[in-house]
């Protein structure tokens, strides 16, 4: 599995599958691999605009345009 561009080990990526099947955000894994549901599409674009909203406050607060290069170093 790919999480965040990022390999990560199969039970550990399975764990997290599960979990978010069972809270509602992706369909059960099939042939095509983990799709959203509504909540999990609602979801993610809650959390990129939140992302996006620390973002914009931390290059604010630090006058800088690369906060998101130092926090993922």
């Amino acid at each position: 599995y790919m999480l965040g561009g990022r390999r990560a080990r199969p039970p550990a990526a399975s764990k997290i599958v599960k979990r978010l099947s069972d809270a509602g955000y992706v369909y059960p894994p099939d042939a095509q691999g983990v799709r959203l549901t509504p909540a999990g599409w609602e979801m993610g674009a809650y959390l990129l605009k939140r992302h996006e909203a620390l973002n914009r406050f931390f290059c604010l607060l630090n006058e800088s345009e690369q906060e998101l290069e130092l926090v993922e170093k």
